[in-house]
């Protein structure tokens, strides 16, 4: 009874909400929420129905799961988030394990026709496996302003109303590329850990021998100019004292004039 009275107020919530006008649920869901179906159900169903009646704000891709693929020695995955509406809006990316993700940007304002790409890279404390039931809430909420400042885009969240705000949920995949389940991001078999480090010990060793073979030219260059600066200074000192010597011993000529006669 009450799963056919969702039913039957289908077409006139969808059409209710096109036309802007508010929802009214019939006596069955009355019953069931007078029952004690949580109060947010209705909720639920309305952002449901607003997604499948083509009234959604916004675009994302991929639209179901977020795939995490790995680059480098770093896995991540990618999302974007596309304005389809006819105004600005806001968005904020949350997850059901902060501490295993960094989100850049997590939240932000976008104008008619625009996208972001948000990136959400696995921390590496946190293995691969470890997300398979983590999962993704992408928000949005209509803006009254374009280009808001951060103030703006807090005070909005803070005073908004649940019924504007468009809900997506998103699991999280792993690519077949990611390191093997078990090992931590970034970790590498082994085998393969091994043949860097032979790698890297092997560069070291060449490097070290062609520095010890600079050092040693150098050296050599060291002391042959040393060399050529002592027999200089001994050039110079000899010459000095040569030419202090042939000055010494250099004949004294006295001119004698004759006495005038008286």
């Amino acid at each position: 009874m009450f799963l056919s009275g969702i039913v039957n107020w289908w077409g006139n919530v969808v059409n209710g909400f096109l036309d802007g006008g508010d929802f009214h649920p019939p006596p069955a869901v009355k019953r069931g929420l007078e029952s004690g179906l949580p109060a947010n159900s209705v909720s639920k169903y309305v952002r449901r129905i607003r997604r499948t009646s083509g009234a959604m704000k916004v675009r994302l891709s991929p639209s179901d799961a977020i795939t995490f693929a790995q680059e480098g020695i770093e896995i991540s995955g990618a999302l974007t988030i596309t304005n389809t509406s006819d105004g600005p809006i806001t968005f904020k990316v949350k997850t059901t394990s902060p501490e295993k993700f960094r989100v850049r940007p997590y939240c932000g304002a976008l104008g008619t026709g625009a996208s972001v790409n948000i990136n959400v890279l696995l921390l590496s404390d946190y293995k691969p496996a470890s997300i398979i039931q983590d999962k993704f809430l992408v928000m949005t909420l209509p803006l009254d302003t374009d280009n808001p400042s951060n103030n703006q885009i807090n005070e909005a969240w803070k005073n908004s109303d649940t019924q504007k705000v468009e809900e997506f949920r998103l699991r999280c995949r792993v690519s077949s590329n990611v390191s093997p389940p078990g090992q931590p991001n970034g970790a590498v078999s082994a085998s393969s850990s091994s043949t860097d480090l032979e790698q890297k010990i092997s560069q070291l060793l060449v490097s070290m021998n062609h520095v010890n073979r600079i050092c040693s030219e150098v050296e050599t260059e060291l002391k042959t100019w040393r060399r050529l600066v002592v027999i200089f200074i001994i050039v110079c000192v000899s010459f000095g004292i040569t030419i202090l010597y042939f000055l010494s011993n250099l004949p004294t000529s006295d001119h004698c004039h004759p006495e005038p006669e008286l």
